[in-house]
């Protein structure tokens, strides 16, 4: 995910932000994951990590993440089912442009929430 411009120089300086902007994604993919699941105590997962340069080496924030592309249910039994469809049956929408856009909307608001506070507590 690619950062707004007024964002990419603030997480290029400062590791804390850009820590937090992680987990804030991180945070809204899931949510929106196991919203759209509808399964009671679903959990979902991914990994990612910063880029702060782009090819040509110029100053570049943005993130690589894998998703699940689905959730985990904990049974009675203490393991867990994996679901890639919500609980009518139907399919969880892959990773189409739109829910990029969503997840990236709302975390970009997110995290300037937190700055906002940040700034004023600080």
């Amino acid at each position: 995910m690619s950062l707004p411009f007024e964002l990419r120089a603030l997480a290029a300086k400062r590791s804390d932000v850009l820590a937090a902007m992680e987990r804030i994604f991180a945070e809204e993919i899931a949510r929106v994951t196991t919203r759209l699941a509808s399964i009671a105590g679903a959990r979902t997962g991914s990994v990612g990590f910063p880029q702060r340069f782009g090819s040509s080496l110029n100053v570049h924030v943005h993130f690589h993440t894998l998703a699940i592309d689905g959730v985990f249910e904990k049974t009675a039994a203490g393991n867990r089912r994996r679901f890639r469809e919500d609980r009518h049956g139907r399919a969880l929408p892959r990773c189409a442009a739109a829910f990029k856009r969503a997840t990236l909307l709302r975390g970009v608001r997110r995290v300037r929430r937190a700055l906002r506070g940040a700034h004023r507590s600080g």
